[in-house]
């Protein structure tokens, strides 16, 4: 009678092992299945990534793929796969954007530079016009004033930079 008890238990114990890996391997399936949906969708991304797509609208179709993914069934290792799927598609866009980034702060620093430069001059002149300003006629000298303070309004500084550079010279 034990004997038959234990063999039912050992029975059932095994039936519900084959259940268990029956529903597994479906549940691996379905997540197979949404894995490739995903997969799908991020390669539509990868291709317009390396065409002209902006990084905004290129993030926008990566959000809807994200939200897309929310919706679906899937392992964490799918997950983690199609994130990274994700990132690789979109990093043709993300390195020309840091180029531009890139182009963009050279160009201001250039600017910058030559501004300084500019105000540099024009300071080295003022010493100049002041050294001499002993010897020169009070016309000349006003002449060469408003000259200077006309190239001083030609740099186009900001409020708080005049107030700077006003105080300077």
């Amino acid at each position: 009678d034990t004997r038959q008890r234990l063999s039912a238990c050992w029975d059932q114990i095994k039936q519900q092992e084959k259940e268990r890996k029956k529903e597994f391997a479906e549940k691996r399936q379905a997540f197979r299945q949404n894995y490739d949906a995903v997969a799908e969708k991020i390669e539509v991304l990868s291709s317009a990534c390396q065409g002209e797509l902006t990084l905004d609208e290129a993030n926008a179709q990566a959000q809807e793929i994200f939200d897309f993914m929310k919706g679906l069934e899937l392992g964490r290792d799918e997950v983690k796969r199609l994130r990274d799927a994700l990132y690789a598609a979109k990093r043709p866009i993300l390195e020309r954007a840091r180029t531009l980034e890139q182009q963009r702060l050279d160009q201001e620093r250039e600017i910058e530079t030559r501004k300084r430069e500019r105000v540099q001059s024009l300071k080295q002149r003022l010493q100049a016009l002041l050294a001499s300003s002993e010897g020169l006629d009070p016309d000349e000298l006003l002449a060469q004033r408003e000259e200077l303070l006309k190239e001083f309004e030609t740099l186009n500084f900001s409020k708080a930079e005049k107030q700077i550079h006003d105080r300077g010279f």
